[in-house]
């Protein structure tokens, strides 16, 4: 887990912390389909691994990888997982590891930073500040053509939906559905409480269903035909 003095380690019985270097922060943690862990933290990021004789854990950072004109990021805010490797998102660039190798991506011309990062479709998905959507996979770093609607718009979630469309979360405006031909508002029977309590976060369940998490007051879980199913407030 990721914590303010390294990662928290869980053995089922007592916690431990596996520090990282000059004590810095860690902002997340998530692991691949082979179970090796992942950090990313106050200005480093890097791989958790056993120590020689197995008896413990330790870190040990990836940004020996980095030319040094990319060690300026600060902070690395997410990791993400998908079977095209590792991508570690600061504001600044986009990192993505994959077989000891990094390829290091710069915000794409005429936009400001990369924002959150969200998996779906075995790419990773951002909202580019000041240009759109983008997105990252096997072929490279692309901006999605007809998204300058989110430019400006605080994008906290995006999602597959169907067999080619996104679900995007916005926080103060409620959800939409992106193609590359239109961007339609996506209309659930939770719309307003969505809107009034603001969207933090959310996730594409296993079933179909979407969990969307609000920053005033507990989440809910909606199907694909934004027909809400479950609702965990303070009521």
């Amino acid at each position: 887990m990721a914590y303010e003095d390294g990662v928290l380690r869980y053995d089922g019985v007592t916690w431990s912390l596996i520090e990282l270097p000059d004590q810095q922060k860690a902002y997340w943690v998530t692991s691949n389909d082979i179970g090796e862990i992942f950090v990313g933290a106050n200005g480093d990021f890097g791989i958790l691994r056993p120590s020689k004789d197995q008896s413990d854990i330790i870190y040990h950072t990836l940004t020996d990888l980095l030319p040094d004109h990319y060690k300026d990021f600060n902070v690395v805010w997410e990791v993400v997982a998908t079977s095209n490797g590792i991508t570690f998102r600061s504001r600044k660039y986009l990192f993505q590891y994959n077989d000891g190798e990094i390829q290091a991506f710069d915000v794409p011309s005429g936009g400001a930073r990369f924002d959150a990062a969200y998996p779906a479709r075995e790419s990773v998905f951002f909202r580019v500040y000041g240009l759109g959507l983008a997105s990252l996979d096997k072929d490279g770093l692309k901006v999605l053509p007809g998204s300058e609607f989110f430019a400006e718009k605080k994008v906290n979630g995006i999602y597959a939906y169907g067999s080619d469309q996104l679900l995007v979360a916005t926080r103060f405006e409620g959800l939409f559905l992106y193609s590359e031909k239109e961007i339609v508002q996506f209309q659930t029977e939770a719309d307003e409480y969505l809107i009034k309590n603001k969207i933090y976060d959310g996730h594409h369940l296993s079933n179909g269903n979407y969990a969307i998490a609000t920053m005033a007051n507990g989440l809910i879980i909606i199907t694909p035909q934004g027909t809400e199913v479950m609702r965990f407030d303070s009521s």
